[in-house]
């Protein structure tokens, strides 16, 4: 049966550089904030290049329905131009989550993470500086669970800044604030128009949580016939 899980990927390097549209009645307060962070096209187009996607392959139908979330865990230097459209940020890292509720689709791409068939670049000619791939990253939890839960490398008592998709968990106690941002793919990841999406921000510290003990994920042979996500579900990290 499916239900909303969450893979987690990293997005660090010296450059990243990634576009936005302008719609109309944004709040311009936040719309630094918000161009400064992963546009969807842009992290669905890394998704595509591990998966060794084409342009206007139809496997990448299901990708557009991936809810998406980040974590800035570094913000780095944002550079923006043409009215924050074009952006450039130099040496962040940002922990980006991917929700859906096709268990399959987010196994799928945590392989093509794992072993892409393409190098993926943030920039042109520009690779990570460390995999996309997150080890343990594949979650039965929701999108903003997932993104609170991962450690984060950071001085204790530093707030990181969350934002998540409309229609994901959202902690009220922390005053989130909405914004609109146009960047989702209206049927090509790549290529075509993107229309706007809601999202909503918030900034919060951490809670230390006992360390999770990791467990191989066993994979299954293609002529087993079992469920994927049964497998990991067994092999999940466990609390001792």
């Amino acid at each position: 049966m499916d239900c909303q899980a969450t893979l987690l990927l990293r997005l660090e390097g010296p450059v990243q550089h990634w576009t936005y549209g302008l719609p109309e009645g944004m709040n311009s307060d936040l719309l630094p904030e918000l161009h400064a962070l992963p546009s969807k096209r842009f992290v669905l187009s890394l998704v595509c290049q591990v998966m060794g996607l084409g342009r206007r392959d139809p496997r990448q139908v299901p990708l557009l329905d991936l809810r998406l979330g980040v974590r800035v865990d570094r913000p780095g230097h944002a550079e923006m131009e043409a009215a924050g459209r074009r952006v450039t940020v130099r040496d962040a890292s940002f922990l980006v989550g991917l929700e859906h509720h096709d268990r399959k689709v987010l196994f799928d791409l945590q392989e093509a993470l794992r072993t892409p068939r393409r190098l993926p670049g943030l920039a042109r000619r520009v690779p990570p500086s460390v995999p996309l791939y997150v080890a343990g990253g594949l979650h039965g939890t929701h999108l903003t669970e997932s993104l609170q839960r991962h450690p984060a490398d950071l001085p204790e008592g530093r707030p990181l800044t969350f934002v998540v998709e409309d229609g994901a968990y959202v902690p009220l106690q922390h005053r989130p604030v909405g914004g609109v941002v146009l960047d989702q793919p209206r049927w090509c990841v790549r290529t075509g128009p993107v229309v706007a999406r809601y999202v909503l921000m918030w900034r919060q510290t951490l809670e230390p949580r006992d360390a999770v003990r990791e467990r191989p994920v066993v994979l299954p042979t293609q002529s087993s016939g079992a469920d994927p996500w049964d497998t990991w579900e067994e092999a999940r990290p466990r609390r001792p």
